[in-house]
């Protein structure tokens, strides 16, 4: 079985004091959709959503987006994940893979995941976010590069969020990718402000600390969005609460009064939250009661002391830059942002697994022998070492040999009984799914296909019952197949995809 890396990255900000919160998604593309797809499965997605229930209120909806080292429960279980369901508020929670110590890039998706959800359960309500440290740089990220999503997103608030990087994640020896996305001159940094910083019809509030902050240095220029109009505020809670003496460290911002309140004057008036309008508490210092309090404390000395809290994987380098994300993507005249494919055309132009010429892809011109092996090849790592194969009507400098040479070996691919292999002709819908499954290692026990068109017994089935049910092929409106048409190499773009996840 052939595993292959889709180029996406892994971190987060770390550190065993960084307790960033205390201190319809299938893998493809929606047709139509500028989205990029998502690569994590739509159960595990699922799996990482909670919320209230019923969905019965008549404002925006709640997202809360916990920090590092934290999870939502421990992040907000005893601060706005009270307070606002008793506020009458729609509330989810997600809960970001390994306490958030992965790659943020990454765990976007779950927040992307969580965003469509709720829409949905909301009625076409937009929904507002809220996060905390780390948890701030998800939703920013959502809104940079999945503009159908951003498009469900009203509000965007932000406590103590190091949206400029911090200084703290640059120090030595923190071995973990999340503290190299983290750094103030990271790619991830780079590309999450390039352009604008605050896209969209959406309002950006930050507020921060410059008092006690012990992670996100230095303050006010870390947690700072600049450009922007009138959709965004930067507020220090020192300036807000002046002449008021107000210290605020990284984690108690996330029980702060004065903080809650612009948080719910964000949440619900027109445009980002406004400490005139908002008249925040500044002489109250904490919101919670004195039991959540003792709940917050409880989780944050679990969280120092216990050891089931995950150490981050060591890593000596910032992971690579999600594929569409990149500054140097591909551009095709014929695959524009509209197309159905076109995330996964620039996907696969980006890797490396196919090619376009002269500016275009021809995504609709049919996948041939020749392009197949050398497709799968290079999904597989380009790996060397195959003897070589002996078709008659394959030069010895053919531009497919390694590829050829290695889908022969692997016994993915054959020849004809007249010792061609007829590199020119057409794949069809049929042989894709029986090559497919071949790359995969033909893994068994999967359920019959659904399609009317397919005789039992079809050579090609066994193929096609599994990539069936990986959801790495779809059929026709009218339940067919079609397994005689060529694959289009647009098509085969996204079942190459699909297939990176999954193996």
């Amino acid at each position: 079985m052939y595993r292959t890396g889709i180029i996406v990255s892994a971190l987060t900000l770390v550190t065993t004091l960084a307790v960033g919160g205390l201190a319809t998604a299938p893998a493809g593309a929606t047709p139509g959709s500028q989205d990029p797809p998502l690569t994590v499965s739509e159960a595990t997605l699922d799996a990482a959503v909670r919320c209230s229930s019923p969905f019965d209120d008549t404002r925006e909806p709640v997202l809360l987006v916990h920090g590092t080292f934290a999870t939502d429960d421990e992040n907000y279980g005893w601060n706005y994940l009270p307070h606002l369901t008793a506020a009458g508020f729609d509330v989810c929670s997600v809960r970001l893979p390994n306490r958030s110590l992965d790659d943020i890039q990454l765990s976007s998706e779950y927040v992307v995941h969580a965003v469509r959800e709720m829409a949905a359960m909301a009625g076409g309500r937009k929904v507002d976010l809220l996060g905390h440290s780390q948890g701030g740089l998800q939703p920013r990220w959502v809104t940079r590069f999945y503009p159908a999503t951003r498009a469900l997103i009203d509000d965007v608030v932000t406590l103590a969020a190091p949206h400029q990087g911090t200084a703290l994640a640059s120090l030595p020896g923190l071995g973990c990718g999340a503290c190299f996305q983290m750094g103030p001159n990271s790619a991830f940094i780079a590309r999450l402000n390039s352009g604008d910083q605050t896209p969209g019809e959406v309002d950006y509030t930050s507020i921060f600390t410059e008092l006690a902050d012990e992670l996100v240095v230095p303050e006010p220029t870390a947690s700072t969005l600049t450009g922007g109009g009138d959709n965004v505020a930067n507020l220090s809670i020192q300036a807000v609460c002046s002449p008021v003496p107000k210290v605020v460290d990284h984690v108690s911002i996330a029980a702060d009064t004065a903080v809650r309140d612009l948080v719910l004057d964000a949440f619900t008036e027109d445009g980002p939250a406004d400490p005139t309008r908002a008249e925040p508490d500044c002489v109250t210092p904490f919101f919670p009661s004195p039991e959540e309090l003792a709940t917050g404390q409880s989780a944050l000395e679990g969280l120092l002391t216990s050891p089931t809290v995950p150490a981050p994987s060591v890593v000596v380098a910032e992971p690579a830059t999600a594929f569409y994300a990149r500054p140097d993507l591909p551009s095709f005249t014929d695959v524009p942002a509209p197309h159905w494919a076109h995330w996964e055309v620039e996907w696969s132009a980006t890797t490396g697994v196919a090619t376009g010429t002269a500016g275009t892809f021809s995504p609709g011109a049919a996948w041939n022998r020749a392009q197949a092996v050398m497709w799968l090849w290079r999904l597989a790592g380009s790996p060397a070492g195959a003897p070589d194969s002996d078709f008659s009507d394959v030069p010895a400098a053919a531009w497919y040999h390694d590829g050829l040479d290695w889908a022969a070996a692997e016994g993915i691919v054959t020849g004809f009984p007249d010792d061609t292999f007829r590199p020119g002709s057409s794949v069809t819908r049929g042989q894709t799914a029986a090559w497919l499954w071949a790359f995969a290692g033909e893994p068994e026990g999967s359920p019959d296909h659904p399609f009317t068109d397919v005789a039992d017994g079809a050579w090609f089935a066994d193929g096609l019952d599994w990539v069936a049910a990986q959801g790495v092929v779809t059929g026709y409106p009218d339940d067919t197949y079609r397994p005689a048409l060529a694959s289009a190499r647009a098509a085969v773009t996204r079942m190459l995809f699909r297939l990176a996840i999954i193996t």
